[in-house]
Protein backbone atom coordinates (compact mmCIF):
# COMPACT_ATOMS: atom_id res chain seq x y z
CA UNK A 1 0.00 0.00 0.00
CA UNK A 2 1.65 3.38 -0.72
CA UNK A 3 1.88 6.37 1.02
CA UNK A 4 -1.04 7.80 -0.29
CA UNK A 5 -3.18 5.32 0.39
CA UNK A 6 -2.37 4.75 4.02
CA UNK A 7 -3.88 8.21 4.95
CA UNK A 8 -6.95 7.60 3.01
CA UNK A 9 -9.76 8.20 5.20
CA UNK A 10 -10.71 5.26 6.93
CA UNK A 11 -14.04 3.83 6.01
CA UNK A 12 -16.30 3.02 8.81
CA UNK A 13 -15.20 -0.91 9.19
CA UNK A 14 -11.94 -0.75 9.00
CA UNK A 15 -12.23 1.75 12.32
CA UNK A 16 -14.85 -1.31 14.03
CA UNK A 17 -11.42 -3.11 12.64
CA UNK A 18 -9.61 -1.17 15.31
CA UNK A 19 -11.54 -0.98 18.32
CA UNK A 20 -12.35 -4.85 18.05
CA UNK A 21 -8.70 -5.55 17.40
CA UNK A 22 -9.08 -7.29 14.38
CA UNK A 23 -6.05 -5.83 12.07
CA UNK A 24 -6.89 -2.53 10.54
CA UNK A 25 -5.10 -1.20 7.83
CA UNK A 26 -3.44 1.46 10.25
CA UNK A 27 -4.85 2.81 13.68
CA UNK A 28 -7.45 5.38 13.15
CA UNK A 29 -6.86 9.30 13.78
CA UNK A 30 -9.13 10.91 16.31
CA UNK A 31 -9.37 14.16 17.34
CA UNK A 32 -5.55 14.16 15.74
CA UNK A 33 -5.28 18.01 14.90
CA UNK A 34 -6.98 19.50 17.48
CA UNK A 35 -5.14 22.69 17.70
CA UNK A 36 -5.53 24.46 21.16
CA UNK A 37 -3.41 26.77 24.11
CA UNK A 38 -1.86 28.63 21.94
CA UNK A 39 -0.44 26.15 19.23
CA UNK A 40 -1.73 27.82 15.91
CA UNK A 41 -0.11 31.33 16.92
CA UNK A 42 2.81 29.20 17.87
CA UNK A 43 3.42 27.45 14.54
CA UNK A 44 0.87 29.14 12.03
CA UNK A 45 1.25 27.74 8.73
CA UNK A 46 3.16 24.98 9.54
CA UNK A 47 0.34 23.41 11.15
CA UNK A 48 -0.97 22.99 7.74
CA UNK A 49 1.52 20.14 7.00
CA UNK A 50 -1.13 18.08 8.40
CA UNK A 51 -3.81 18.86 6.42
CA UNK A 52 -3.01 15.11 4.39
CA UNK A 53 -3.74 12.97 7.90
CA UNK A 54 -7.86 12.43 7.91
CA UNK A 55 -10.10 12.17 10.60
CA UNK A 56 -11.10 8.95 10.54
CA UNK A 57 -14.24 9.22 12.87
CA UNK A 58 -16.66 12.06 13.25
CA UNK A 59 -17.32 13.40 16.33
CA UNK A 60 -21.04 14.39 17.05
CA UNK A 61 -22.00 16.74 20.07
CA UNK A 62 -24.95 17.83 21.53
CA UNK A 63 -24.30 20.06 25.09
CA UNK A 64 -26.51 18.21 27.43
CA UNK A 65 -26.59 21.06 29.69
CA UNK A 66 -27.40 24.93 28.78
CA UNK A 67 -27.94 26.81 31.59
CA UNK A 68 -29.13 29.47 29.46
CA UNK A 69 -32.26 27.59 28.90
CA UNK A 70 -33.28 26.41 32.38
CA UNK A 71 -35.14 29.35 33.37
CA UNK A 72 -33.13 29.57 37.03
CA UNK A 73 -34.14 32.69 39.23
CA UNK A 74 -31.04 33.89 39.74
CA UNK A 75 -28.47 35.29 37.25
CA UNK A 76 -25.15 33.29 36.91
CA UNK A 77 -22.11 35.59 37.48
CA UNK A 78 -19.69 35.99 34.30
CA UNK A 79 -16.12 37.54 33.69
CA UNK A 80 -14.33 35.33 35.39
CA UNK A 81 -11.38 32.94 34.81
CA UNK A 82 -12.77 29.30 33.39
CA UNK A 83 -11.86 27.61 36.57
CA UNK A 84 -13.40 30.36 38.97
CA UNK A 85 -16.87 30.51 37.04
CA UNK A 86 -20.13 28.75 38.86
CA UNK A 87 -23.26 28.74 38.30
CA UNK A 88 -24.78 27.26 41.65
CA UNK A 89 -23.07 29.82 44.28
CA UNK A 90 -25.14 28.05 47.20
CA UNK A 91 -26.46 24.55 47.69
CA UNK A 92 -29.91 26.25 49.14
CA UNK A 93 -30.43 26.55 44.70
CA UNK A 94 -29.32 23.03 44.44
CA UNK A 95 -32.82 21.69 44.49
CA UNK A 96 -34.30 24.57 41.43
CA UNK A 97 -31.26 23.92 39.52
CA UNK A 98 -32.31 20.04 39.39
CA UNK A 99 -35.94 20.60 39.02
CA UNK A 100 -35.30 22.66 36.11
CA UNK A 101 -33.00 20.28 34.34
CA UNK A 102 -33.32 19.84 30.53
CA UNK A 103 -33.41 16.17 29.22
CA UNK A 104 -32.78 14.45 25.64
CA UNK A 105 -36.70 14.06 25.52
CA UNK A 106 -37.63 18.17 25.41
CA UNK A 107 -34.35 18.43 23.62
CA UNK A 108 -35.81 17.86 19.54
CA UNK A 109 -34.14 21.21 18.07
CA UNK A 110 -31.06 19.51 19.07
CA UNK A 111 -31.78 16.17 17.87
CA UNK A 112 -33.25 17.41 14.94
CA UNK A 113 -30.00 19.09 13.84
CA UNK A 114 -28.24 16.28 15.02
CA UNK A 115 -30.19 13.63 12.59
CA UNK A 116 -29.08 15.64 9.69
CA UNK A 117 -25.68 16.24 10.17
CA UNK A 118 -25.52 11.95 11.06
CA UNK A 119 -26.99 11.26 8.39
CA UNK A 120 -24.45 13.40 5.74
CA UNK A 121 -21.62 11.33 6.91
CA UNK A 122 -22.94 8.19 7.50
CA UNK A 123 -23.27 8.93 3.32
CA UNK A 124 -19.56 9.21 3.49
CA UNK A 125 -19.23 6.07 5.33
CA UNK A 126 -17.77 7.40 8.38
CA UNK A 127 -17.36 6.24 12.20
CA UNK A 128 -19.68 8.38 14.31
CA UNK A 129 -19.09 9.13 17.88
CA UNK A 130 -22.00 11.00 20.05
CA UNK A 131 -21.18 12.61 22.93
CA UNK A 132 -20.13 16.52 24.82
CA UNK A 133 -17.35 18.21 26.42
CA UNK A 134 -17.17 17.52 30.31
CA UNK A 135 -18.73 14.57 32.18
CA UNK A 136 -17.70 13.23 35.88
CA UNK A 137 -15.19 16.51 37.09
CA UNK A 138 -15.30 19.28 34.72
CA UNK A 139 -18.93 20.09 34.70
CA UNK A 140 -19.78 20.64 37.86
CA UNK A 141 -16.59 22.76 38.50
CA UNK A 142 -17.85 24.12 35.94
CA UNK A 143 -21.18 24.65 37.89
CA UNK A 144 -19.93 25.52 40.83
CA UNK A 145 -16.43 26.61 40.34
CA UNK A 146 -13.57 24.84 40.89
CA UNK A 147 -12.43 25.82 44.60
CA UNK A 148 -15.73 25.80 45.69
CA UNK A 149 -16.07 22.04 44.57
CA UNK A 150 -13.09 20.95 46.09
CA UNK A 151 -13.88 21.74 49.59
CA UNK A 152 -17.63 20.46 48.91
CA UNK A 153 -15.38 17.14 48.46
CA UNK A 154 -15.17 17.50 52.41
CA UNK A 155 -17.96 19.35 53.54
CA UNK A 156 -20.70 18.86 51.32
CA UNK A 157 -20.66 15.33 50.23
CA UNK A 158 -24.61 14.44 50.34
CA UNK A 159 -25.06 17.63 47.99
CA UNK A 160 -22.11 17.01 45.77
CA UNK A 161 -23.71 12.94 45.16
CA UNK A 162 -27.23 14.81 44.32
CA UNK A 163 -25.71 16.72 42.06
CA UNK A 164 -23.57 14.15 40.09
CA UNK A 165 -26.81 11.54 40.18
CA UNK A 166 -28.99 14.84 38.55
CA UNK A 167 -26.41 15.25 35.92
CA UNK A 168 -26.05 11.88 35.25
CA UNK A 169 -29.55 11.20 34.92
CA UNK A 170 -29.45 13.78 31.85
CA UNK A 171 -26.31 11.63 30.32
CA UNK A 172 -27.98 9.28 30.32
CA UNK A 173 -30.99 10.40 28.89
CA UNK A 174 -29.25 11.67 25.79
CA UNK A 175 -27.57 8.74 25.25
CA UNK A 176 -30.76 6.70 25.52
CA UNK A 177 -31.75 8.88 22.52
CA UNK A 178 -29.37 9.18 20.07
CA UNK A 179 -29.18 5.00 20.76
CA UNK A 180 -32.32 5.56 19.69
CA UNK A 181 -32.54 7.67 16.78
CA UNK A 182 -29.46 7.34 14.82
CA UNK A 183 -27.17 4.69 16.84
CA UNK A 184 -23.72 6.01 17.17
CA UNK A 185 -20.76 3.67 16.85
CA UNK A 186 -19.50 4.97 20.28
CA UNK A 187 -19.57 7.33 23.03
CA UNK A 188 -17.09 10.38 23.41
CA UNK A 189 -16.28 12.41 26.27
CA UNK A 190 -13.28 14.06 27.82
CA UNK A 191 -12.68 15.30 31.55
CA UNK A 192 -10.02 17.71 33.02
CA UNK A 193 -9.02 14.85 35.74
CA UNK A 194 -6.09 16.44 36.20
CA UNK A 195 -2.85 18.34 34.79
CA UNK A 196 0.37 17.52 33.44
CA UNK A 197 2.05 16.10 36.57
CA UNK A 198 -0.61 14.50 38.79
CA UNK A 199 -4.55 14.26 39.17
CA UNK A 200 -6.85 17.21 40.39
CA UNK A 201 -7.90 14.89 43.52
CA UNK A 202 -6.57 12.08 45.16
CA UNK A 203 -7.61 8.73 43.82
CA UNK A 204 -8.82 8.43 47.06
CA UNK A 205 -11.16 11.17 46.85
CA UNK A 206 -12.75 10.13 43.36
CA UNK A 207 -12.97 6.64 44.62
CA UNK A 208 -15.27 7.53 47.68
CA UNK A 209 -17.23 10.34 45.61
CA UNK A 210 -17.42 10.12 42.01
CA UNK A 211 -16.67 6.21 41.12
CA UNK A 212 -19.54 4.68 42.92
CA UNK A 213 -22.42 7.12 41.58
CA UNK A 214 -21.41 5.75 37.92
CA UNK A 215 -21.53 2.42 39.73
CA UNK A 216 -25.32 3.01 40.82
CA UNK A 217 -26.23 4.48 37.90
CA UNK A 218 -25.37 0.83 36.17
CA UNK A 219 -27.08 -0.70 38.60
CA UNK A 220 -30.17 1.62 38.03
CA UNK A 221 -29.89 0.04 34.08
CA UNK A 222 -30.41 -3.73 35.16
CA UNK A 223 -33.78 -4.94 34.40
CA UNK A 224 -35.75 -7.91 35.35
CA UNK A 225 -36.09 -10.64 32.49
CA UNK A 226 -38.92 -10.66 30.17
CA UNK A 227 -40.95 -8.05 28.14
CA UNK A 228 -41.74 -4.95 28.68
CA UNK A 229 -38.09 -4.27 29.65
CA UNK A 230 -35.42 -2.59 27.70
CA UNK A 231 -32.74 -4.76 26.74
CA UNK A 232 -29.78 -4.32 29.43
CA UNK A 233 -27.12 -6.68 27.94
CA UNK A 234 -24.77 -3.46 28.14
CA UNK A 235 -24.86 -2.28 31.45
CA UNK A 236 -24.27 -6.16 32.33
CA UNK A 237 -21.54 -6.25 29.67
CA UNK A 238 -19.86 -3.32 32.02
CA UNK A 239 -20.74 -4.70 35.26
CA UNK A 240 -18.94 -7.94 34.90
CA UNK A 241 -16.08 -5.99 32.84
CA UNK A 242 -15.79 -4.50 36.37
CA UNK A 243 -15.93 -6.86 38.55
CA UNK A 244 -13.20 -8.97 36.25
CA UNK A 245 -10.95 -5.69 36.00
CA UNK A 246 -10.61 -4.82 39.69
CA UNK A 247 -9.10 -8.48 40.40
CA UNK A 248 -5.79 -6.94 38.69
CA UNK A 249 -2.90 -6.67 40.99
CA UNK A 250 -2.67 -3.32 40.21
CA UNK A 251 -6.36 -2.89 41.53
CA UNK A 252 -7.10 -5.66 43.53
CA UNK A 253 -6.39 -3.79 47.53
CA UNK A 254 -7.27 -0.19 45.93
CA UNK A 255 -10.59 -0.38 43.48
CA UNK A 256 -11.82 -3.36 44.55
CA UNK A 257 -13.61 -2.62 47.87
CA UNK A 258 -15.19 0.22 46.09
CA UNK A 259 -16.30 -1.77 43.68
CA UNK A 260 -17.65 -4.31 46.37
CA UNK A 261 -18.98 -1.93 48.20
CA UNK A 262 -20.94 -0.03 45.44
CA UNK A 263 -22.54 -3.43 44.33
CA UNK A 264 -23.20 -4.70 47.93
CA UNK A 265 -25.08 -2.04 48.95
CA UNK A 266 -27.54 -2.87 45.97
CA UNK A 267 -28.61 -5.66 48.06
CA UNK A 268 -30.43 -3.74 50.75
CA UNK A 269 -32.25 -2.14 47.88
CA UNK A 270 -36.21 -3.58 46.57
CA UNK A 271 -34.37 -4.75 43.25
CA UNK A 272 -35.96 -7.87 41.80
CA UNK A 273 -34.53 -10.81 42.97
CA UNK A 274 -33.52 -11.58 39.18
CA UNK A 275 -31.07 -8.19 39.79
CA UNK A 276 -29.85 -9.30 43.18
CA UNK A 277 -28.55 -12.71 41.84
CA UNK A 278 -26.95 -11.34 38.90
CA UNK A 279 -25.57 -8.95 41.44
CA UNK A 280 -24.23 -11.16 43.58
CA UNK A 281 -22.52 -13.17 40.76
CA UNK A 282 -20.45 -10.18 40.27
CA UNK A 283 -19.45 -10.26 43.89
CA UNK A 284 -18.83 -14.16 43.31
CA UNK A 285 -16.66 -13.05 40.62
CA UNK A 286 -14.64 -9.60 42.29
CA UNK A 287 -15.82 -10.57 45.89
CA UNK A 288 -13.55 -9.86 49.19
CA UNK A 289 -14.09 -9.45 52.87
CA UNK A 290 -15.96 -6.37 52.47
CA UNK A 291 -19.23 -7.95 50.90
CA UNK A 292 -19.19 -10.64 53.18
CA UNK A 293 -21.70 -8.78 55.87
CA UNK A 294 -24.36 -8.21 52.67
CA UNK A 295 -23.54 -11.71 51.02
CA UNK A 296 -24.53 -12.74 54.76
CA UNK A 297 -27.89 -11.13 54.95
CA UNK A 298 -28.87 -13.01 51.71
CA UNK A 299 -28.03 -16.31 52.55
CA UNK A 300 -31.19 -17.35 54.52
CA UNK A 301 -33.25 -16.20 51.56
CA UNK A 302 -34.54 -19.01 49.51
CA UNK A 303 -34.17 -16.67 46.09
CA UNK A 304 -30.78 -15.79 47.06
CA UNK A 305 -29.35 -18.30 49.16
CA UNK A 306 -28.02 -20.07 46.72
CA UNK A 307 -25.20 -17.77 44.70
CA UNK A 308 -24.47 -15.56 48.23
CA UNK A 309 -23.17 -19.00 49.72
CA UNK A 310 -21.20 -19.62 46.64
CA UNK A 311 -19.84 -16.16 46.53
CA UNK A 312 -19.31 -16.79 49.97
CA UNK A 313 -17.21 -20.09 49.06
CA UNK A 314 -15.47 -18.12 46.91
CA UNK A 315 -14.31 -15.42 49.21
CA UNK A 316 -13.34 -18.79 52.09
CA UNK A 317 -12.13 -16.83 55.04
CA UNK A 318 -12.83 -17.50 58.76
CA UNK A 319 -15.54 -14.18 57.83
CA UNK A 320 -17.57 -15.53 55.32
CA UNK A 321 -17.68 -18.94 57.40
CA UNK A 322 -19.39 -16.84 60.14
CA UNK A 323 -22.06 -15.44 58.10
CA UNK A 324 -23.15 -18.93 57.07
CA UNK A 325 -23.50 -19.84 60.66
CA UNK A 326 -25.45 -17.24 61.86
CA UNK A 327 -27.89 -17.69 58.78
CA UNK A 328 -28.50 -21.18 59.37
CA UNK A 329 -30.98 -20.40 62.18
CA UNK A 330 -33.53 -18.38 60.03
CA UNK A 331 -33.44 -20.18 56.92
CA UNK A 332 -35.35 -22.63 55.10
CA UNK A 333 -34.87 -26.01 54.16
CA UNK A 334 -33.76 -25.02 50.63
CA UNK A 335 -31.28 -22.41 51.88
CA UNK A 336 -29.81 -25.08 54.37
CA UNK A 337 -29.25 -27.17 52.35
CA UNK A 338 -26.43 -24.94 50.60
CA UNK A 339 -25.49 -23.36 53.99
CA UNK A 340 -24.70 -26.77 55.07
CA UNK A 341 -22.54 -27.45 51.38
CA UNK A 342 -20.83 -24.19 52.33
CA UNK A 343 -19.24 -24.96 55.89
CA UNK A 344 -18.39 -28.31 54.59
CA UNK A 345 -16.35 -27.23 51.48
CA UNK A 346 -14.93 -24.54 53.99
CA UNK A 347 -14.21 -27.07 56.59
CA UNK A 348 -15.43 -25.33 59.19
CA UNK A 349 -14.97 -27.02 62.16
CA UNK A 350 -17.37 -24.74 64.27
CA UNK A 351 -20.11 -25.95 62.31
CA UNK A 352 -19.68 -30.14 63.06
CA UNK A 353 -22.41 -30.36 65.39
CA UNK A 354 -24.58 -28.09 63.70
CA UNK A 355 -24.44 -30.62 60.98
CA UNK A 356 -24.81 -33.27 62.75
CA UNK A 357 -28.07 -32.55 63.24
CA UNK A 358 -28.89 -31.53 59.73
CA UNK A 359 -28.16 -35.59 59.02
CA UNK A 360 -31.19 -36.29 60.87
CA UNK A 361 -34.04 -33.87 59.10
CA UNK A 362 -36.59 -35.16 57.40
CA UNK A 363 -36.03 -32.92 53.89
CA UNK A 364 -33.82 -35.84 52.05
CA UNK A 365 -31.69 -33.39 50.00
CA UNK A 366 -30.77 -31.30 53.14
CA UNK A 367 -30.19 -34.46 55.40
CA UNK A 368 -27.74 -35.30 52.37
CA UNK A 369 -26.13 -32.66 51.99
CA UNK A 370 -25.41 -32.66 55.68
CA UNK A 371 -23.35 -36.47 55.14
Amino acid sequence: MSSADIWSPLPQEEVVNAVERRGPVRPPLVMAKWWGEGLHEQYGERLDEFDKYPDDVSIQMIPPLDVARMGLSWQAPGGKAHDSRFVIGDWSQLDEFIDKLIYADDDDAAFDDLAKRVAAVRAEGKYVLFGWWGLFFERPWGLRGMENLMIDYYTEQESVHRLHSALADVYISYIRRAAREFSPDGFWTSDDLGHQTQSMMRPETFDALLKPEAIKKLLGLLTPPGPPNDNDIKARFALHGLARCVLSPKLRDTKRPMFCKALSAHLDTDAHPEIKRFVIRQLHVAGGPSAIEALGRCVADKELGGPATQALIRIGDAKAAAAMRAALPKAEPASQKWIAQGRGVLRDAQSVGELLKLTKSDDTALRLTAF
